[in-house]
């Protein structure tokens, strides 16, 4: 069983408050949150320790484990690039690894500038 914390109840409670919030200013007629076809995006699960890349549908098109993952890119190349906790991957999407950093530290973030070296982020608090 699942145990809720006071975090997830709270931001439940404002989830919840918002919808309810927004039909009232509506007149209780909200309509459609989008209108037309939806599109591609990558997202990561920092729960599940993945990222996806999810079709315009709605349907996983690809995943990958990645331990704490809260960060990512799609780069032109069409690798992605995350952070996984205590380092920073970059997968192609036959989920081959071209790039890995593992630290010792907590890394938040990672990113890639011009010339192909990485930048991350390291703990915010010592």
């Amino acid at each position: 069983m699942r145990m809720w914390n006071t975090f997830s109840i709270g931001l439940a409670a404002i989830c919840v408050f918002s919808v309810c919030e927004a039909e009232l200013q509506s007149g209780g007629k909200t309509g459609d949150i989008q209108t037309g076809k939806g599109h591609r995006f990558a997202c990561t699960d920092y729960t599940a320790g993945k990222v996806f890349v999810v079709s315009a549908d709605g349907e996983v098109e690809w995943e990958y484990e990645t331990g704490r993952c809260n960060d990512l890119w799609v780069l032109p190349s069409g690798n992605i690039l995350f952070n996984t906790g205590h380092g920073a991957m970059e997968v192609t999407r036959d989920k081959k690894v071209v790039f890995s950093y593992t630290s010792e530290s907590e890394v938040y973030a990672c990113q890639r500038s011009e010339d192909v070296k990485y930048f991350e982020t390291g703990p915010f608090f010592n």
